[in-house]
C-alpha cells in the first residue's frame, strides 16, 4: 500500500533507477526507527520470551542490522530480477552465503 504510487509512476530506464532510490528511502524511513528501538530495548525483547535469554540479547543488535541491510537491498534485488539479470543475485547470494558461514565458523 505505501508503494503502490511508487510502482505506478511510469518512466524510462533511468527513471526506474529512480523509482530504486525512492524505494529504499521509503523503506528505510519505516524500518529504521523500529531496529533502533529493537536495538535500544533488546533486553526488554529477550526478556518477553524467556528471563534466561538476556545474557544473549547483544546477539540481537547483529541480527537486527543484518535483517536492515537486507530489506535495504531488496529494492535492488527486484531491480536486478526485472531486468533479467538473476544471475548476478545468484552470484551476490553465493557470496553473502559464504561469508555469513566463514563468520559463523569464527
Amino acid at each position: 500500500m505505501f508503494f503502490h504510487t511508487i510502482i505506478n509512476k511510469g518512466g524510462d530506464k533511468n527513471g526506474f533507477n529512480d523509482n530504486i532510490s525512492v524505494f529504499e528511502r521509503t523503506i528505510s524511513l519505516f524500518i529504521l526507527p523500529l531496529v533502533i528501538i529493537f536495538i535500544a530495548l533488546r533486553i526488554f525483547v529477550a526478556n518477553l520470551w524467556s528471563a534466561n535469554l538476556i545474557p544473549y540479547s547483544t546477539l540481537l543488535i547483529f541480527m537486527s542490522l543484518a535483517n536492515y541491510l537486507n530489506v535495504i537491498n531488496s529494492p535492488y534485488t527486484s531491480g536486478l530480477i526485472v531486468r533479467g539479470l538473476t544471475i548476478n543475485i545468484g552470484k551476490i547470494t553465493l557470496i553473502s552465503i559464504s561469508s555469513n558461514i566463514i563468520l559463523d565458523l569464527f
